[in-house]
């Protein structure tokens, strides 16, 4: 019989808190031990909070479907929750490795589902644009994953807009950049908001 290792605290509901919660502490015990690594809570049941890779995509094609692409959809306001499930993700996400594949997966979907007409010039083009800037979306959550280590999870995600608006804004400096992926342009339709 191997035991888990569980950096985390039982909440008052029997699932368990982050470990940015107050009380962490380690729980060396054979009852926690899950040989099909499903994520249980303190009764055996499964929790059924999605895990993986699915919020990542989720995000990718919120963020996708939310921007002008598709101008007859009309669903900029998904934009505004768009972050939500893979923001929930890199919560549990540890390490620098997991935090950039989820982040590349969201941003990997995103390219994809708004770029897709570039494609239709040239396929070679258009698939090396989507990987290409799907890589320098990922920088802002780097940023916020170092934010997250070095302070805490509540610091960087107050510091998340600030740090998004000025990667754009260095993002649309260099050469390899392309105006259409700017998150505000989700918006563009949206003229009776968007009025300044």
């Amino acid at each position: 019989m191997t035991l888990d290792y569980l950096a985390f605290s039982p909440n008052h509901r029997g699932g368990f808190r982050d470990k940015d919660s107050v009380g962490v502490f380690a729980i060396f015990h054979p009852v926690f031990h899950n040989p099909n690594r499903k994520i249980m809570n303190l009764h055996g049941k499964r929790d059924l909070r999605m895990n993986g890779y699915p919020p990542a995509v989720l995000t990718g094609l919120l963020l996708g479907i939310s921007f002008p692409t598709y101008p007859s959809l009309r669903l900029e306001l998904l934009f505004w929750i768009a972050f939500v499930p893979l923001l929930l993700e890199l919560r549990r996400q540890p390490g620098f490795r997991q935090v950039f594949l989820h982040a590349y997966t969201a941003m990997l979907m995103f390219c994809a589902v708004s770029l897709w007409w570039i494609g239709l010039a040239t396929m070679g083009g258009g698939l090396l644009t989507v990987l290409a800037h799907a890589f320098f979306m990922c920088v802002p959550f780097m940023a916020f994953h170092l934010l997250r280590t070095l302070k805490s999870w509540r610091f960087a995600l107050y510091c998340l807009p600030f740090v998004w608006v000025g990667w754009e804004w260095l993002y649309i400096q260099q050469d390899l950049s392309f105006a259409w992926l700017v998150l505000g342009n989700s918006q563009a339709l949206m003229t009776h908001m968007i009025q300044y």
